[in-house]
């Protein structure tokens, strides 16, 4: 069976932000945002370290997503690099921050998206 799927990322995606009343039009960029569900935040260093993790964390609350992922390109093999981070686990801090009112603001498709699945055969 082949099966494909077109997978339409967005780069560099602001992100607004209010929190009282204060509104920011770019509280943040998103590295990539996949299929409106999934954050990825692309690194290139020595280690992850738990700020980044954190930082990951916050964008999901902000962006109102639930998974992340934090992909470091400075490894042997990548998929030593890649680490998950969901957001409304159990084990999340139970200091949380107040919430902050985020939401992805609408943008038209780009014109490359990615074809993902089983090879023509």
């Amino acid at each position: 069976m082949n099966s494909a799927a077109e997978v339409c990322p967005l780069r560099q995606q602001p992100i607004p932000i209010a929190y009282e009343d204060v509104h920011m039009d770019t509280g943040f960029r998103a590295d990539l945002i996949v299929e409106d569900k999934v954050i990825v935040e692309i690194k290139s260093v020595e280690q992850i370290a738990q700020v980044h993790k954190k930082q990951l964390l916050t964008h999901l609350r902000l962006a109102d997503k639930r998974l992340g992922l934090l992909i470091n390109f400075n490894v042997a093999l990548i998929k030593d690099g890649i680490t998950r981070v969901v957001n409304g686990l159990e084990d999340d801090s139970p200091r949380k921050a107040p919430k902050l009112q985020g939401r992805i603001a609408d943008a038209a498709l780009p014109a490359r998206c990615l074809v993902v699945g089983a090879a023509p055969g």
